[in-house]
């Protein structure tokens, strides 16, 4: 008896390190997905839209940037992008390339410094070709 007795609680640790370290990685996965959660907000288009003249210090957009970047893709049409982020605060046209035309859309000074932050979709034909998050 003695001989089974002795693994008995060996056992019985190994399938209680099991349960914990189970338990550590549901936990751990609740974690990452609360995390997830937190930083994939919706972007508000609304929002967006009533920052157009804001004043660069209070200019809310840089918070969205994030999550516009999936919504605008290559190839979408101008009028599709101007239905979800509105007038853009300038546009510019290429002057060799009647194709090809830029919206900036102002996101105000830079929470990391004095440069001033912007959004720049590119169209060639009316249709995003790039765009991009920068600093000038």
């Amino acid at each position: 008896m003695s001989s089974l007795s002795a693994p008995l609680p060996r056992l019985r640790s190994i399938r209680a390190a099991a349960i914990r370290g189970g338990m550590s990685g549901i936990l751990l996965s609740l974690l990452l997905t609360a995390c997830a959660m937190q930083q994939t907000a919706t972007f508000d288009s609304d929002a967006w839209k009533a920052q157009r003249g804001a004043p660069p210090l209070e200019n809310r957009r840089p918070a969205m940037v994030s999550d516009l970047e999936p919504l605008i893709q290559v190839d979408m049409p101008r009028a599709d992008v101007l239905a979800l982020l509105g007038e853009p605060d300038s546009t510019r046209r290429d002057d060799k390339d009647a194709a090809l035309s830029i919206d900036i859309y102002e996101l105000g000074v830079s929470g990391v410094g004095v440069d001033e932050e912007f959004y720049e979709i590119r169209y060639r034909d009316d249709r995003v070709a790039s765009r991009r998050w920068s600093r000038r």
